[in-house]
């Protein structure tokens, strides 16, 4: 996969467009960028041991289960274009709960009630949830974007990482 990706990116890199080009350019700049969006998720998907470990913890696996559901309905009904809020919405739950998780979390390591490394790998799965809803949210958004006969995603805010964003 991260091959095909790859193959992808040199393609769309050997593509020109400019502003001159309209329509065009901002497809080809929302293609670009959902495919950045895709390579990161490929790696945060290989990821194995902090996916398989989610499973451990009964508040890590709720919200897991909750990106699973997300999943699940973009990939049974792509079109529609409703999937970009919902994701937007589900990277806003997670973010709030990245803060909350990591203060009981570390709240409990401080009272033996779990240890360190349980500690840490609780807030790195609560992270990686979070990057991972945060990555569909902009590859939905973007494919969206480049599908849309009417929209110039060249001019549409471009909603990178802000400081803290996932990577």
């Amino acid at each position: 996969l991260a091959q095909s990706i790859e193959t992808t990116r040199h393609y769309l890199e050997q593509a020109q467009s400019t502003h001159n080009s309209g329509e065009t350019h901002g497809r080809h700049l929302a293609t670009l960028h959902a495919l950045d969006h895709l390579a990161r998720l490929v790696h945060r998907c290989s990821q194995t041991d902090l996916i398989e470990r989610l499973q451990d913890e009964r508040r890590l696996q709720r919200l897991s289960s909750v990106i699973c559901q997300a999943c699940e309905a973009w990939l049974g009904d792509p079109g529609t274009n409703a999937h970009a809020d919902r994701f937007d919405r589900l990277h806003t739950l997670l973010s709030a709960q990245r803060q909350r998780y990591r203060i009981t979390t570390i709240q409990k390591s401080a009272h033996r009630k779990i240890d360190a490394d349980t500690a840490l790998w609780r807030m790195d799965g609560i992270r990686w949830m979070h990057r991972v809803a945060y990555h569909l949210w902009r590859i939905i958004y973007y494919l969206d974007a480049a599908t849309q006969s009417h929209t110039k995603p060249d001019t549409a805010p471009f909603a990178g990482p802000t400081p803290g964003e996932p990577k």
